[in-house]
């Protein structure tokens, strides 16, 4: 016990934090946990509170896109009101660079595509295997950080090494019950396996660039403005693009519905539905408010660290 006492004081020694940044650490652990509940539980009973017979899937990543994009660009709307009411004059057009649009066109491109990606492959994978490749998250998000945000990176630690044993291990166990199932051809498809594992790689590139983004633009204003235009400009890209995933729907392999009409009445059906179901509305707010919080959060903890962000992740 004293040798182990003596090795963590020894490897954190160095570490010293403000009294400023310990409470905005506090404040941001507290918004995590808050907003993952808000999340799982508004998720969940969104979804159980649609009618039977309703194919949804589309309509799930529509809504909160749009509801997402609206919060952040109200968000800016009160920024820029409070930075006019000020006398600060910030500018809020910091990232119009090529290497800033380019940035955040593949921040919105790949967040939109691990929600649609992860959305239709999780009926055909099954959920522990899901929790397992999931769980790989932090090594992608390592081996990404280390080639393309190699400023947030510690230096390379055996430990790690480790890391990627169990969860190779965790995923080997999740896989072999799956394959002696007499069910395996309908519920354990190589295919959906392959795009939900892309999903699943995308989420911690776009973290990674997130991160880049922030460094990169670091001190061309305050470090909340940064990254409400950030996420605001994200957010407008993973609107424009879902609006582009909608043929997908009626997509043979892919989608849920046969043609694009069908896709078109379910739509239709799901906003009826969020008008009409008992709480149906509710749900959904609530997990549109949940994962609002939940972007900001992960943008100060991808500017700091998308490591750090990655196991944050895997605390929740």
């Amino acid at each position: 016990m004293d040798a182990a006492t003596k090795f963590l004081r020894e490897r954190f020694a160095h570490v010293s934090m403000t009294k400023k940044e310990m409470l905005i650490a506090t404040v941001l652990a507290f918004l995590l946990y808050a907003s993952s509940i808000m999340m799982f539980f508004g998720m969940n009973f969104w979804l159980w509170s649609f009618k039977k017979g309703i194919k949804r899937s589309y309509a799930t990543i529509f809504l909160p896109s749009t509801g997402w994009v609206f919060l952040f660009v109200v968000s800016t709307i009160v920024l820029r009101i409070i930075s006019w009411k000020s006398g600060r004059n910030e500018n809020f057009f910091f990232w119009c660079s090529r290497k800033g649009c380019i940035l955040l066109l593949l921040i919105g491109l790949f967040d939109s595509l691990t929600g649609l990606l992860s959305l239709y492959s999780a009926v055909h994978v099954p959920v522990i295997l899901q929790s397992a490749l999931i769980s790989t998250g932090p090594i992608w998000t390592y081996i990404l950080a280390w080639i393309l945000y190699p400023e947030s990176q510690p230096k390379f630690s055996p430990i790690l090494l480790l890391v990627v044993a169990f969860t190779a291990g965790g995923v080997t166990l999740a896989v072999m019950p799956q394959t002696q199932s007499q069910n395996k051809k309908k519920y354990f498809s190589p295919t959906w396996i392959v795009i939900f594992l892309i999903g699943t790689f995308l989420y911690p590139l776009y973290n990674v660039l997130q991160g880049r983004f922030l460094n990169e633009f670091r001190g061309s204003c305050s470090p909340f403005t940064s990254k409400i235009i950030m996420l605001t400009c994200e957010t407008f890209l993973v609107f424009f693009f879902t609006l582009t995933y909608f043929p997908i729907d009626a997509s043979p392999f892919f989608g849920k519905c046969d043609s694009l009409q069908e896709s078109w009445d379910m739509l239709i059906s799901s906003l009826n539905c969020v008008a009409g179901c008992p709480n149906n509305a509710i749900y959904m707010t609530v997990y549109i408010l949940g994962f609002w919080i939940r972007h900001i959060v992960f943008a100060y903890m991808n500017g700091y660290s998308p490591v750090v962000a990655a196991v944050g992740s895997q605390m929740t």
